[in-house]
C-alpha cells in the first residue's frame, strides 16, 4: 500500500472512492513533457496521461499572503 491509499484509508476516503467507482492514485515515478503556450516546460506524472479527468480535493484553510489557499501546493510535483 502506497502512502496515498494509506491515507486515504486512514481518512475513511477510500470507501467513498469505492462508492464513486473512482481510483486513488501514486502520481510518483516517471514523467512526461507537456506542450504548453508559455516558453516554459512542464512535467507531468505519466500515470495522468491514462485519465480523462483528475479530481484534486483540498482542505479548507486560509494563508495569510493569498486569504484562501484551496488547493494551490496539491498538484505541485505531481
Amino acid at each position: 500500500m502506497n502512502s496515498a491509499q494509506g491515507v486515504a484509508k486512514s481518512i475513511g476516503l477510500n470507501k467513498i472512492c469505492d462508492e464513486l467507482k473512482c481510483e486513488i492514485i501514486d502520481l510518483t515515478g516517471d514523467s512526461i513533457q507537456v506542450k504548453t503556450k508559455q516558453a516554459w516546460q512542464l512535467h507531468i506524472s505519466k500515470k495522468l496521461d491514462d485519465y480523462d479527468a483528475i479530481i484534486n480535493l483540498c482542505k479548507m484553510k486560509t494563508h495569510a499572503l493569498t486569504g484562501f489557499t484551496g488547493a494551490i501546493k496539491n498538484l505541485f510535483g505531481c
